[in-house]
């Protein structure tokens, strides 16, 4: 006898829209991302500061990623995805947070930091 197999197959579930942009603040979108995913000791927590970024503040952490060159505001917004901060947190083979401290950062995180990338970067 011979069965017959079925496939199921998911719908997938719709894609949350990007914020629109300039409604992405530093202060209050970005840094508790930061603070949440990052910040934590051994990797950029004030004490730690690894590769130079701490990303406990909004003073720091906006200073930091400009003075190790994260993020290059010279070409916005075309080059907001080609970003260092945005290409280490959508990585796939070195993921920042890595994945011993949590993994990856969710859509809605990257999206929001892409978008505030795309609007300028501002420190607001």
């Amino acid at each position: 006898m011979i069965g017959s197999c079925q496939k199921e197959y998911v719908t997938p579930k719709p894609s949350t829209p990007p914020p629109p942009p300039g409604s992405i603040k530093f202060s209050a979108d970005i840094v508790p991302i930061f603070i949440t995913n990052c910040a934590k000791s051994g990797c950029h927590d004030a004490t730690t500061d690894k590769a130079g970024l701490n990303l406990s503040t909004a003073a720091t952490a906006y200073e930091d990623l400009f003075d190790n060159s994260e993020i290059d505001t010279t070409n916005l917004p075309s080059s907001a995805a080609t970003s260092n901060l945005y290409i280490r947190m959508t990585s796939t083979n070195t993921p920042m947070p890595p994945l011993s401290a949590g993994g990856k950062l969710s859509s809605t995180e990257t999206d929001k930091v892409l978008t505030w990338i795309k609007a300028g970067a501002k420190n607001n």
